[in-house]
């Protein structure tokens, strides 16, 4: 091979590993990371009752912030956390039994304009 072609085609291939990260910046900008996993768990301390949040983020922007929704019948609760964090505590006045419901509202800001994204989730506690 020529030293002219080994060299076009080291240029072609720096030039190829510039876009792919700069389509991956964009992409990571661009599109909106959606809760993922989210684990529910009662904990119960000496005169507290509360449900511990986990969750994870899916590929993409961060939320500005979350709001989480908890209804259990009789027990129902929220807490608005930091689209930076991965975990929250909702207080509860009576403990969390049988099947729940989070609604998750994620308010994200993308190019300038801000909206927010519902999602449910659903399960069943069988308390502590």
């Amino acid at each position: 091979m020529p030293a002219g072609q080994g060299m076009q085609l080291l240029r072609r291939l720096g030039y190829g590993v510039w876009l792919g990260l700069l389509l991956q910046l964009l992409s990571r900008a661009l599109i909106p990371a959606r809760v993922r996993h989210l684990r529910v768990r009662h904990s119960k301390a000496l005169g507290f009752s509360g449900v511990s949040l986990g969750w994870d983020y899916s590929w993409g922007a961060r939320p500005l912030s979350l709001i989480f929704d908890l209804e259990a019948g009789a027990a129902t609760g929220s807490v608005t956390s930091d689209g930076s964090r991965t975990a929250a505590l909702i207080p509860l006045v009576r403990p969390l039994q049988g099947p729940y419901q989070v609604t998750i509202s994620a308010t994200y800001r993308l190019l300038g304009y801000a909206y927010t994204r519902t999602h449910r989730v659903r399960g069943f506690s069988s308390g502590v």
